[in-house]
């Protein structure tokens, strides 16, 4: 979706946010996150898509997403749109989603909205709309 708004003519930066809650998640979140951008750029390669995948590791999404704001970019060539999945998209039951996971999703556009950015939120029906399977592409 995000490289049929470029056209191909922008850098694409495709983030993941890895959640670890203490030290010894984090050594193997690290670990996922290295990982994480090797399938990644394996997708965008086979897709023929021209772009850059990095994946941070932070206590909170929030955090992560802050890192991936500040880290992204080459030089003057930084990005200007962010992309979401939709907060509801994963689960069933819309009132299991905890207030705190909403304050953070809003947070984390607010914070796009600070850094002069775009927000494009995306929504479909099935929850696996976005994601791609780690044994997919070799």
């Amino acid at each position: 979706m995000a490289y049929s708004i470029t056209r191909g003519t922008s850098l694409l930066v495709c983030g993941n946010v890895l959640i670890a809650k203490d030290t010894t998640q984090m050594n193997q979140q690290l670990a996922a996150a290295r990982r994480t951008e090797e399938m990644s750029q394996k997708v965008l390669r086979k897709q023929g898509i021209k772009g850059v995948c990095k994946a941070v590791v932070a206590r909170t999404l929030e955090e992560g997403c802050d890192m991936l704001y500040q880290a992204s970019g080459l030089g003057r060539l930084t990005p200007n749109i962010v992309l979401l999945g939709f907060i509801e998209n994963d689960v069933a039951d819309r009132s299991s989603i905890k207030l705190s996971s909403r304050n953070s999703y809003l947070k984390i556009i607010q914070q796009a909205f600070y850094n002069d950015m775009g927000v494009g939120v995306f929504r479909s029906k099935s929850s696996k709309a976005f994601s791609v399977h780690p044994g997919s592409f070799h």
